[in-house]
């Protein structure tokens, strides 16, 4: 898999919606919590959501994306088979992206092993600077890193920092993952 076109994209689309400002809405007002289905190879996922994941698959690239945004939040999950990635190949390839990122700044990261469902697996929270416009923007990114039969998931939840709406969602999904 084209790992770079792949994480450079995720990165772009999981902070590309984060840019407008904070409502007065409650998060209940704002979304209708449910669970999705995320199924490539034999793997097969149901994760909670604030709002639908469509699909992508490129026929030359063996992995497969689901995403979902909005102006508060970007929840992305890719699978790529076991046979292309490891988990600590995908978090060193993500690492990688966001420290030669140009518009990114002021990036501070923190890893942890982590039971995701009945998996074991890795959580990254990364909190950097995105330069959007002129105009510096706080982005924070949480991500779930495990195996699950044949592929790899890397699933990756942002939003801005300050948006406690979008904060507020994530935290309810977070790692929800069956």
């Amino acid at each position: 898999m084209k790992w770079k076109s792949w994480k450079q994209a995720i990165i772009l689309i999981g902070t590309a919606a984060i840019v407008a400002g904070c409502g007065n809405a409650s998060v209940l007002e704002t979304y209708s919590f449910g669970t999705v289905q995320l199924k490539v190879g034999s793997s097969e996922l149901y994760m909670q959501s604030p709002f639908d994941l469509g699909r992508i698959q490129r026929k030359s690239d063996p992995g497969v994306l689901y995403g979902g945004e909005d102006k508060r939040m970007t929840i992305i999950a890719l699978a790529e088979p076991k046979t292309a990635t490891t988990v600590d190949q995908t978090i060193d390839n993500v690492v990688l992206a966001l420290s030669q990122a140009e518009d990114i700044s002021d990036l501070q990261m923190k890893s942890r092993q982590i039971n995701i469902g009945n998996r074991s697996g890795r959580e990254l929270i990364c909190h950097y600077n995105q330069l959007r416009k002129d105009e510096k923007i706080r982005i924070v990114m949480q991500s779930l890193f495990f195996e699950d039969k044949d592929q790899v998931w890397h699933i990756q939840y942002v939003y801005r920092q300050g948006d406690n709406i979008g904060k507020e969602a994530i935290d309810r999904v977070f790692g929800h993952i069956q």
